[in-house]
C-alpha cells in the first residue's frame, strides 16, 4: 500500500520530499517506534545501484509522537532509498521503501522545427 509510505513524486527537480506514513497497527503489542532514513544510491563495479554505507539522515519518532509528516532537503542530484522500519514494542520490525530521482541541473528543450 503506498500510503504505509508516502514521499510524493518518484522524480522531482525539487530538493525537498514530504515523508509520511499511516495505515501501521499491531493489536498485540502495540507500534514504538517509526524510524525513517534516506541513502543516496551507488553504483557498484557490477553497474548495480545500491544504498550508500551510511545514510545522508535517519530520524527515529515514537508512535505517539504528533502527525508523520517530515520535510528532508536533497542537496545533490541523484537516485534516493528512503526507508521506513516500523518496530513494535517486542522489538518485531517490517520495512517500507521508496526510490526517488532528484534532478535539479538536468533540462529537456523542445525545437519546434523537429
Amino acid at each position: 500500500d503506498d500510503a504505509m509510505l508516502d514521499i510524493g513524486s518518484s522524480v522531482t527537480d525539487r530538493g525537498y520530499l514530504v515523508i509520511r506514513w499511516s495505515g501501521w497497527e499491531d493489536e498485540v503489542a502495540g507500534i514504538r517506534s517509526y524510524q525513517y532514513s534516506i541513502y543516496k544510491l551507488v553504483r557498484t563495479g557490477d553497474n548495480i545501484l545500491t544504498e550508500a554505507s551510511q545514510p545522508i539522515v535517519t530520524e527515529e519518532h515514537p508512535a505517539d509522537s504528533t502527525g508523520p509528516e517530515l520535510p528532508v532537503h536533497l542537496d545533490e542530484p541523484g537516485v534516493y532509498s528512503v526507508i521506513l522500519t516500523v518496530t513494535d514494542r517486542a522489538g518485531n520490525s517490517r520495512k517500507a521503501r521508496r526510490i526517488v530521482l532528484f534532478d535539479h541541473i538536468s533540462s529537456i528543450d523542445t525545437n519546434a522545427t523537429h
